[in-house]
């Protein structure tokens, strides 16, 4: 059996004859030995690992000609990556998006029509440290966003069996590749599962903490009901509400029945967001917005609701975009 040890091999050679190679016998031994050492690199998948944040916020479409819409820092080299990202296309307006890297196009072009959103992905390569992984977007007119940009992948164990030392005594003068790479995931189908979970939990204390911005981003239907429509809820902690825009997707000035809305809390002491008078149905066109800022504590189980005047049909659905930013006062709070 040949002797694994390549130190006794040298001192095997002790004595020996002039001109007899220590040299050769260490990296013969060394390549008997395949002294490889494994490397973990990334490969694209569906496992969610870094995300812009907050989710949900929206980042507007220019017109005209591509432009940088929404971008992250490559926080590790990935050999492979599955960028996603998400396009809302409001009604009668085509998007085009695709994934750029440094300001480079690597992705294929993404036509969106539909009202969204919609979620597109890429397997991108050679993702380096540092890298900025970009979307950029055109529209012909205003009517489209980017609301979140997404990075997924698993491990892979990368081995090479270091063989080529010994091509020329196998194979004389032939040119032989021995770099064959065997990869062994080492995430199964439940490590998967577990990793997600902890991912979204983890992004969920860290959004929630006090005094990080948050984003509740809702729809509600005007034509629905007469009265008071809960846009959200405060649930587990209290939080301050910062600001909300109330913007409909259709005109609601010329609507006969209909005089307009209003946005409060359900506090036993209401407070206004957006007033009846500031809300009345002559400011309501189509993709309008009303937008108010300030400061107002909102307790655990209280509501914002959005509260409509006059005369409803639910003939003629109309939905209104509700986006509302707040933060917790303890940590925890969300909407």
């Amino acid at each position: 059996m040949a002797n694994k040890n390549w130190f006794a091999k040298i001192f095997d050679r002790i004595g020996a004859p002039t001109g007899a190679s220590i040299a050769a016998d260490i990296a013969a031994t060394k390549s008997e030995n395949r002294d490889v050492a494994p490397s973990l690199i990334t490969i694209a998948s569906d496992n969610l690992k870094h995300r812009t944040m907050p989710v949900g916020e929206w980042h507007y479409t220019p017109t005209g000609a591509y432009g940088l819409t929404l971008e992250m820092t490559a926080l590790r080299n990935m050999a492979g990556v599955r960028v996603k990202h998400s396009v809302e296309v409001f009604p009668t307006a085509t998007v085009l998006s695709r994934i750029y890297v440094n300001d480079v196009a690597v992705g294929a072009i993404h036509t969106s029509t539909l009202p969204g959103p919609t979620q597109y992905s890429d397997n991108i390569a050679g993702i380096i440290t540092g890298d900025k992984i970009q979307v950029y977007s055109v529209s012909a007119a205003p009517g489209g966003v980017i609301e979140d940009l997404q990075l997924c992948y698993d491990f892979t164990i990368e081995t090479a069996v270091g063989l080529a030392a010994k091509t020329s005594e196998l194979i004389s003068g032939a040119a032989v590749d021995f770099g064959a790479v065997a990869k062994v995931s080492i995430q199964t189908a439940a490590q998967a599962a577990i990793t997600a979970s902890a991912l979204a939990t983890a992004a969920l204390v860290a959004t929630t903490r006090t005094g990080n911005p948050q984003v509740k981003a809702t729809t509600v239907d005007t034509h629905s009901l007469l009265g008071a429509i809960v846009a959200a809820t405060c649930a587990t902690q209290e939080i301050i509400i910062d600001s909300v825009i109330f913007s409909p997707h259709d005109d609601l000035s010329g609507v006969v029945t209909f005089t307009g809305i209003s946005i409060e809390t359900d506090d036993t002491t209401v407070q206004t967001l957006i007033s009846q008078a500031n809300g009345v149905k002559v400011n309501l066109t189509a993709y309008s917005q009303l937008s108010w800022t300030g400061a107002i504590r909102l307790r655990v189980g209280k509501k914002i609701t959005v509260t409509t005047y006059g005369a409803v049909t639910t003939a003629n659905p109309s939905t209104c975009d509700v986006r509302i930013t707040y933060h917790a006062v303890v940590d925890g709070g969300t909407l």
